[in-house]
């Protein structure tokens, strides 16, 4: 058998490297923090093995290769050829997973009712770590037992989770005179959408007078999608284009009951303009800012993008393309992570049906329920 260790900051990444020199073949056999010595490398040593047999067919047979042609292939030809290279890789990564899972689960007198709970949090995306510090402390709640039962282990985790997080699905500062709210967030992800879909919500529904804002200034269209949507329905629309222009519209909209501000996608590069405008937002004592997020993300790129926005102090989370997953684990990690509330869901394009106040009991719900076993390979 071929041993060999791969070093990476992340266990993930490192799979990622074993996999792709090694193949679907390779078996996970060790995870560790890297030795003093070894830190250079990484922070984390995967160790891996393929049997002798695979070893002389990897060398003989390349991981992925393509007829050869004398032209591009067609592209209905390369769609499918790409997707069925992105379900090998979700399937290696499934099994490595699971690999990870038992080995971590398995040790002698571990529970597997627990075990259990872990794959299923795993399977709904919460990242590793947040799901063994989840399970770890359900354990903890029936003193360590060891005798728990699968519903036991579950209501346990179930209660350990709900405790982590909440939802409020709320706009403006609680007690202020009258509700100010900025959405922010990165590029594409659904803030303009999100703006008339609350304004119609709010503004149609309750009958009060709503004002909507816009600074986006780099986007024409959007600017633009804005003024004929308040044009249809009625509503307030002003763009401004500088912080003082935000200013005097703030004043000038003093006796709107709501005021909904559509923001720049503010991208890894864009760190000058967005500081300026966050910190006039954190000046206004009005205004609440909330996060903007699609819910597609991995909960790694969902972190990120929280770090970068953690500059306009948001109030809350909110989270589109909701109906496009079906694990929801990222969005609740991040909930957990940043101790704040999760507001509303975006849900598909329908305006503004597809909009829903965020709930606990049915996020925890989907999460439990959206699982299935999966079959696990023997290490």
């Amino acid at each position: 058998m071929r041993i060999k260790s791969y070093f990476a900051e992340s266990v993930e990444d490192a799979m990622d490297k074993a996999r792709i020199e090694l193949g679907p073949e390779a078996m996970l056999m060790n995870t560790r923090e890297a030795d003093p010595e070894s830190r250079r490398f990484g922070r984390y040593e995967v160790v891996f093995g393929l049997a002798a047999s695979e070893v002389a067919a990897a060398a003989q047979t390349p991981i992925v290769a393509f007829p050869a042609a004398t032209t591009t292939p067609p592209p209905d030809t390369l769609s499918r050829e790409i997707a069925e290279l992105r379900r090998q890789v979700d399937t290696v990564k499934r099994s490595m997973s699971r690999q990870t899972f038992q080995m971590r689960w398995t040790a002698p007198g571990a529970s597997p009712e627990f075990a259990e709970q872990y794959m299923r949090l795993l399977s709904a995306e919460f990242s590793d770590e947040c799901a063994h510090d989840l399970v770890q402390a359900a354990e903890a709640r029936l003193n360590g037992s060891r005798n728990a039962t699968p519903e036991e282990a579950r209501d346990a985790v179930q209660t350990e989770l709900e405790s982590r997080f909440d939802a409020a699905a709320n706009l403006g500062l609680s007690g202020a005179e009258r509700r100010v709210t900025a959405l922010v967030g990165p590029p594409g992800s659904g803030k303009t959408t999100t703006i008339v879909k609350l304004a119609l919500k709010y503004g149609l529904t309750s009958k009060r007078p709503l004002q909507i804002l816009s600074t986006d200034a780099f986007r024409v269209a959007a600017s633009e999608q804005l003024r004929a949507y308040a044009a249809i329905i009625g509503i307030a629309f002003q763009p401004v284009e500088s912080m003082a222009g935000l200013a005097q519209a703030l004043e000038e909209a003093s006796g709107k009951d709501l005021v909904l501000i559509d923001t720049p996608g503010f991208g890894p590069g864009d760190t000058e303009e967005a500081a300026e405008l966050a910190l006039f937002l954190s000046r206004h004592r009005l205004i609440e800012t909330q996060l903007v997020m699609p819910a597609t993300l991995r909960p790694a790129a969902l972190a990120r993008i929280v770090e970068r926005f953690s500059v306009f102090q948001p109030a809350r989370l909110l989270f589109t393309n909701v109906d496009e997953t079906e694990a929801l684990g990222g969005i609740v990690e991040q909930a957990i992570r940043t101790r704040l509330p999760l507001s509303y869901f975006g849900c598909g394009q329908q305006i503004p049906e597809d909009l829903r106040e965020a709930s606990k009991d049915e996020l925890i719900r989907k999460v439990f329920e959206g699982w299935q076993e999966p079959a696990l390979t023997a290490v």
